[in-house]
């Protein structure tokens, strides 16, 4: 190896280990999920009289994920957490928070046996202040892409 590649790795892998953040972890599984599963995309669950959340325009807006905060080690919460993504919305995002220090998840394109595309070779991320995670305020989280 050369001599400096071998420092930027190092430095590399310092600043993962100083960086690091608690995130949920999810492995994908093939078949059909129930409406109250932890799950990416597809049907969301919705308590009676709920309505389905809409866009500005009022049409339909796509579930991205679904989490039952009870499972997830890091947060003392319970219920069934859901963030959709508004299509509309126009990428990089239209909103900058530079509080949004906690990371509630990371989705890439590396799913094996999953067909997932995000933009070319993407990752997604949920975002959310340490103050609102702590105080369960989901509903001020946001997220983001990248793709190359």
């Amino acid at each position: 190896m050369n001599y400096y590649m071998k420092d930027i790795n190092e430095i590399f892998e310092e600043y993962k280990r100083i960086t690091r953040k608690e995130c949920y972890a999810a492995s994908v599984v093939p078949g059909e999920a129930e409406i109250m599963d932890d799950k990416m995309g597809g049907k969301p669950y919705l308590p009676v009289g709920a309505e389905y959340p809409k866009d500005k325009n009022g049409e339909y807006i796509a579930l991205l994920l679904q989490i039952d905060l009870e499972k997830v080690d890091f947060t003392n919460h319970s219920g069934i957490l859901e963030m959709f993504i508004d299509k509309g919305l126009n990428y990089p995002r239209e909103y900058h928070n530079d509080n949004m220090s906690a990371a509630l998840f990371k989705f890439d394109s590396n799913f094996k046996d999953v067909d997932l595309n995000i933009g070319d070779a993407g990752i997604i991320f949920g975002y959310i202040s340490e103050e609102d995670l702590k105080n369960g305020n989901f509903d001020k989280s946001i997220v983001d892409w990248d793709c190359c």
